[in-house]
C-alpha cells in the first residue's frame, strides 16, 4: 500500500491514447495472483469432511484462470510502451472491481450468500480489508470458504499490486506506474529505481510477520486453522473472524495481546520497517514523527477510554485498559477485531471509537481511515496561521521531521479531507433513507469508507449489513475501494482531463 497519492490536478491532458493492452495484461496477471489462494482453500475442502466448498471453488479456480489466461491474451502486445499514470489509475482502479467479482464466485456459487449485490459486497470488504459483513453467522460457513475469505485480506492488504510487482518480472516504467497508483500517503519515498526490489522486500516482510503471528497465535488457545485465518486478517487490518464473536471467542488475553501486537504492527508505515530492517537504519522508527503521533494517539485514546469504562463501572481498572486498548488499537488500525461489544459501552466510548476509526493508522500501511500523516499535516498548519495570526510577518514552514512540507501538499491534505467528508455524509444520508438512525448510519458509511469495518448499533459487533438493500450494498462497496484507493484515484476517472488525448 505504498504510494504517493495521485490527485485530479496530476491528470493533465496529453497527446496519446490510453494503452489499453497494458491495462489488459495487468489484470489478467492479477487473475493469477488469486488462483494460488483457490487452489489452497480446495485442497482445505477435500481434507475436512462434510465441506461443501469443493464445487464452488474449482469452478471459481477454473473461472480465474479463464479471465487471466484471456486478458494475457489480449494484451500480449502492448503496443504503445509509452505508460503513465492514466494506465496505472485505470488499471488499479478496475483491478479492484475484477478480483472483487471473482472473489464473490464461491460465496454465491456455493449460495453460502444469495445475493448477488451481498455477495460482490463481501468479496470487496475482504480485498480492501474492510471486514464489513452480511454473513449473520460465519459458523455456518465451510472452512474452505472462510480461509478464502481471510485471504482475500491477507492479499489487500499489502496490496494486490504489490504482490504483482514482487512475482511477475517487468519493466521498471511499468512497475513503478502501477505500484505508485495503489498505495498511500502524502509523501513519496524515492524507491522508483527499484521499485521491483523493495516490493519483494516487502513481501519478505509481510510474510515473516504473517509466518510469526501464526505462530504465537498457534501456541496459544487457538487451533492452527483458526491461528492462519486470524493472523491472514490480523496483519493485513482486515477483521474478518473464523466466529462470530471474533477474538472474543477464545476468551484469551494473551490472544488479545498479540492480536493488538500485529494489528499495531500492520498499521505502522512498512517503508520504515523496510529501512529499518533491510537497509538496517533503525533509528527511522524512532525518528518518524507520524509514527510518534500514532503511538500517542493510540495511548491517549485507550487512557480515555479506559478511565470512562472503570468510572462507569463497566470494568475493573485492569480489565477497562485492556478492553479500552483492543478496542482502539482495533478500531485505530481499521482492524475491526473485537473481544466484547464496545457498542454498549456508553456513548463517550462509542464516540472515541469513531474517532478513533477516523484517524487510522500510518500512511504506507495495511491500515485504511485518514492516516495520522494528514492530521499532523492539519494540525502543523493550524499552528502556524495562528502565529501568523498574531505575528504578520514571521515566515515559517511546516515541517515532518527534517522534511518540508509544501503548500501545495497541504492543499491536497485540506481537498482530501473534504471528499472524504462529503462522502462521508453522502453515505450516511443514503443509510439513513433507509429507516436507520444517524448514529448508526453515520458509524457504518466511517466504517466503510476507512476501511475499518467497526459500526455501532445494528452494524456494530453483533449486527452486519445483510439487511441494506442491494444497490446500498454496491454503494458501500463502491465506498469501500474509493477509501483503499484514497478517493482521488477513483475519481479522476470521472475527471474530464483524464480522457482527453
Amino acid at each position: 500500500m505504498l504510494r504517493e497519492d495521485f490527485f485530479i490536478d496530476d491528470y493533465r491532458p496529453t497527446k496519446r491514447l490510453l494503452n489499453f493492452r497494458f491495462v489488459l495484461r495487468t489484470m489478467g496477471e492479477l487473475c493469477m495472483v488469486l488462483f494460488p489462494f483457490l487452489v489452497i482453500a480446495l485442497f482445505i475442502s477435500l481434507y475436512y469432511p462434510h465441506d461443501t466448498g469443493t464445487k464452488p471453488l474449482a469452478i471459481t479456480a477454473g473461472v480465474d484462470a479463464a479471465v487471466g489466461a484471456l486478458l494475457i491474451l489480449l494484451g500480449r502486445d502492448q503496443g504503445n510502451t509509452n505508460i503513465g499514470s492514466r494506465e496505472g489509475v485505470m488499471t488499479v482502479t478496475i483491478s479492484w472491481f475484477l478480483v472483487s467479482l471473482i472473489g464473490m464466485l464461491p460465496y454465491l456459487l456455493g449460495s453460502y450468500i444469495t445475493s448477488a449485490s451481498a455477495a460482490f459486497f463481501e468479496a470487496m470488504s475482504g480485498f480492501t480489508t474492510t471486514g464489513a459483513t452480511v454473513i449473520s453467522r460465519v459458523e455456518d460457513v465451510p472452512r474452505s470458504i472462510l480461509f478464502w475469505r481471510a485471504s482475500t485480506q491477507w492479499l489487500g492488504g499489502l496490496g494486490i499490486i504489490a504482490f504483482l510487482v514482487a512475482l511477475i518480472p517487468m519493466s521498471g516504467q511499468r512497475a513503478t506506474t502501477i505500484f505508485n497508483s495503489e498505495a498511500t500517503g502524502v509523501t513519496h519515498q524515492k524507491f522508483d529505481p527499484h521499485i521491483g526490489t523493495m516490493a519483494k522486500w516487502l513481501i519478505v516482510i509481510y510474510v515473516s510477520f504473517t509466518i510469526l503471528c501464526i505462530l504465537l497465535f498457534g501456541i496459544g488457545p487457538m487451533s492452527w486453522y483458526d491461528a492462519v485465518c486470524h493472523t491472514f486478517s490480523c496483519v493485513s487490518t482486515g477483521g474478518f473472524s473464523t466466529h462470530s464473536e471474533s477474538i472474543g471467542f477464545f476468551h484469551s488475553t494473551y490472544i488479545e495481546l498479540v492480536a493488538i501486537t500485529f494489528m499495531l504492527l500492520g498499521a505502522t508505515q512498512f517503508s520504515l520497517i523496510y529501512f529499518a530492517i533491510v537497509k538496517r537504519q533503525p533509528k527511522r522508527l524512532f525518528q518518524d514523527s507520524e509514527l510518534r503521533w500514532f503511538l500517542s494517539l493510540v495511548l491517549i485514546m485507550t487512557t480515555i477510554g479506559a478511565i470512562w469504562l472503570w468510572y462507569s463501572g463497566y470494568f475493573d481498572a485492569a480489565e477497562a485498559f485492556l478492553k479500552s486498548l483492543f478496542a482502539i488499537a482495533s478500531l485505530g488500525t481499521t482492524t475491526g477485531f473485537f473481544s466484547g461489544d464496545y457498542s454498549v459501552w456508553g456513548s463517550f466510548f462509542a464516540l472515541i471509537v469513531i474517532a478513533s476509526m477516523f484517524v487510522a493508522g500510518c500512511s504506507g500501511s495495511t491500515s485504511g481511515g485518514l492516516k495520522v500523516v494528514r492530521f499532523e499535516v492539519l494540525a502543523k498548519n493550524l499552528s502556524k496561521e495562528l502565529v501568523r495570526r498574531v505575528h504578520p510577518n514571521v515566515v515559517s514552514t511546516i515541517r515532518m521531521g527534517n522534511t518540508p512540507i509544501t503548500d501545495k501538499v497541504v492543499v491536497q491534505v485540506t481537498s482530501f479531507f473534504f471528499a472524504y467528508s462529503a462522502l462521508a455524509i453522502i453515505a450516511t444520508g443514503v443509510i439513513t433513507a433507509e429507516g436507520y438512525n444517524l448514529t448508526d448510519s453515520f458509524s457504518s458509511a466511517v466504517s466503510c469508507i476507512s476501511n475499518s469495518g467497526g459500526g455501532l448499533g445494528v452494524f456494530g459487533p453483533h449486527g452486519g449489513f445483510s439487511s441494506l438493500s442491494g444497490v446500498t450494498q454496491v454503494f458501500l462497496s463502491l465506498l469501500m475501494v474509493m477509501g483503499r484507493l484514497e478517493i482521488f484515484t477513483v475519481l479522476s476517472l470521472f475527471h474530464p482531463s483524464y480522457w482527453r488525448s
